[in-house]
């Protein structure tokens, strides 16, 4: 999502105006690279491994629910594992 205040960003980075354009263009490139990650998925090149479920954000302080968070990651990756080795070509111990 495009930044509320771009004129902001460019005033704080006056001095390094490329850090404060890819400040202002992060999502942009973000949305294009995740679309063709999921594009390699599609033609077969790629196995991606996502959350299902991701009920913390990057600013997530409690343990409990960062443990949580992290259980519930390595059961997905339990069931998923089947599914990895097969797209690698790998027999599961």
């Amino acid at each position: 999502m495009p930044q509320r205040f771009p004129s902001v960003y460019r005033q704080v980075f006056r001095r390094y105006p490329a850090l404060g354009e890819a400040l202002l263009t992060r999502w942009a490139r973000y949305n294009e690279t995740r679309e063709r990650i999921f594009a390699l998925e599609e033609e077969g090149k790629a196995h991606v491994f996502a959350p299902e479920r991701m009920p913390v954000d990057n600013g997530t302080r409690d343990l409990r629910r960062l443990a949580a968070a992290h259980r519930m990651g390595l059961s997905q990756s339990r069931r998923e594992l089947p599914a990895m080795c097969e797209f690698l070509g790998v027999k599961q111990a």
